[in-house]
């Protein structure tokens, strides 16, 4: 440990790169061989680690509902990537997890509202 004599480390818990709800995202290598962080967008991003569109769709219908900017970012559910043991995150702009599952919420739009805090009608725009 580094610092001044009788120092210590103020940091408790321990590391995982499993996606969870308000913690920072690890990084990843994306099949394209480019890490996580180089492809989030600078709002919300869904990461959709699926083969299957659908769900990613559902969320991407219900951000266009709430106008809320929402990126995108499919990749597969193998490699390093598999340590986040979930197949959809959601991602904040600051880089921390909203939200994270193996199956899009019954709701999108009230997933969604809950993350960004619903204001009510029109509040996102």
């Amino acid at each position: 440990m580094w610092g001044p004599p009788d120092s210590a480390c103020s940091v408790q818990g321990h590391h995982t790169f499993e996606a969870r709800a308000g913690h920072h995202l690890a990084p990843a290598p994306l099949s394209s061989g480019r890490d996580i962080f180089e492809e989030l967008g600078g709002g919300y991003t869904l990461v959709a680690l699926t083969d299957d569109p659908r769900q990613a769709a559902a969320f991407q219908a219900a951000a266009g509902e709430l106008r809320m900017p929402l990126q995108v970012l499919t990749d597969a559910f193998d490699g390093a990537r598999t340590a986040y043991k979930r197949r959809f995150i959601l991602v904040r702009p600051d880089q921390y997890v909203a939200w994270a599952g193996d199956e899009a919420p019954a709701d999108p739009a009230a997933l969604l509202r809950r993350v960004v805090g619903d204001l009510g009608e029109g509040a996102l725009t």
